[in-house]
């Protein structure tokens, strides 16, 4: 099936899928290979949306997901006419977004077998909202198929992931980006290698980091800030400049989204003849308090980024320790990993690792960011080697 042939590194997955769309064209729905709920889950950058959006499109495809058609091309653009798409660039999914989901979620389908309920980031519901999505997936409609994603089941209700078929993502491998970015999007061996390499798998991040030459110059800069820590005075100063790298990056995508939001709103005011008072209309409010939730949700996910860089470090130097060096992320940085190596043992390396992973946790429960680096960048004191 054409439709998957864009899935990198999922054959296992892809298989499951065709067998899935196969039966699908049969009376049943219910059956050992096609369910009426999926849950896929998968870290980022594993594809689970696109694998995700694939697979609808596949399932009100008459051609099983021949890639070529309307329906695939208007599912795929998220315009078909029996898909209804829940996506949220804010923080979370609130009560009344699923609702009016739902209303919508009952009807027949107009050109296809199927209408297709697709759910995109699942772990964000509130407790009142995933309580009202699992009323509708525990008494579907005939002709209704729900389609949810997730980094984790285990960040999913229980109640619903036990009502879902779960298609797990693996972490793609290097080699599978590395040939990608080569093959399909031209990026030169050495940035390719390098991209997929720091990405931790990442196939989104790898392919930005390709095509962004101020990428690399960014993960440069938060690599030797950490390693120019030497007391509290630079750890505090190191914490402050992670900061601003991260509100840096805020503010240009603020720079590119926002103003060109408002300009078009105010452009379909004053092409339909109503009258705007900046500020006071109350499509502009909801407009200004979405693109507040999205910048916020924007810095939690580059901080998280960014620590997940940090990671990398500290998980090279663990692999030092063990007498394993041909699969390092910072290679680049191979005398520096040695020294922490050396100076450090393995516990409190590891232990290191725990905090930054508490630190990630911590992102998602907090707004204290920069409080958040500080208590971090004060750790890495410990593990200096000193001269």
């Amino acid at each position: 099936m054409k439709i998957f042939e864009n899935i990198v590194g999922q054959s296992e997955v892809v298989s499951i899928l065709e067998r899935a769309i196969q039966e699908s064209r049969k009376s049943e729905v219910e059956n050992q290979e096609m369910t009426h709920s999926w849950l896929f889950t998968g870290p980022s950058g594993s594809g689970k949306s696109t694998t995700a959006n694939a697979f609808a499109a596949a399932l009100v495809c008459p051609n099983n997901g021949c890639a070529n058609c309307v329906d695939c091309e208007t599912a795929i653009n998220g315009s078909h006419l029996d898909i209804e798409i829940l996506k949220t660039e804010g923080l979370s999914i609130k009560i009344d977004e699923v609702r009016d989901l739902l209303s919508r979620s009952a009807t027949s389908p107009s050109v296809s077998n199927w209408r297709i309920i697709l759910i995109h980031d699942i772990q964000r519901l509130t407790e009142s909202a995933a309580n009202a999505l699992l009323k509708a997936i525990e008494e579907p409609s005939e002709r209704t198929i729900w389609i949810l994603t997730a980094t984790s089941s285990m960040e999913v209700l229980p109640t619903i992931r036990s009502r879902c078929r779960n298609i797990k993502l693996k972490i793609l491998t290097k080699e599978s980006i590395v040939k990608l970015l080569n093959e399909k999007h031209q990026v030169k061996f050495e940035i390719a290698e390098y991209s997929a390499r720091v990405s931790l798998g990442d196939l989104s991040r790898a392919i930005s980091i390709s095509q962004n030459p101020g990428a690399i110059v960014r993960r440069n800069q938060i690599i030797d800030l950490i390693f120019s820590i030497k007391d509290s005075a630079t750890a505090f100063k190191v914490a402050s400049r992670l900061n601003e790298l991260v509100d840096e990056e805020v503010q240009l995508v603020r720079e590119s989204l926002d103003h060109k939001e408002l300009s078009q709103l105010k452009s379909s005011f004053q092409g339909s003849g109503r009258s705007l008072i900046t500020g006071k209309t109350k499509e502009i409010k909801v407009l200004e308090k979405n693109q507040k939730f999205r910048l916020t949700r924007l810095k939690h996910e580059l901080l998280d980024r960014l620590l997940l860089d940090i990671f990398s470090l500290f998980r090279d130097i663990m692999i030092i320790q063990i007498g394993y060096q041909n699969n390092l992320v910072n290679i680049e940085k191979l005398q520096l990993l040695m020294d922490f190596a050396k100076f450090n043992s393995y516990i409190e390396i590891n232990e290191f690792i725990e905090q930054i992973t508490n630190a990630r946790v911590s992102l998602k429960e907090s707004s204290s960011f920069l409080l958040i680096l500080e208590n971090l960048m004060n750790e890495i004191i410990k593990l200096v080697p000193k001269q």
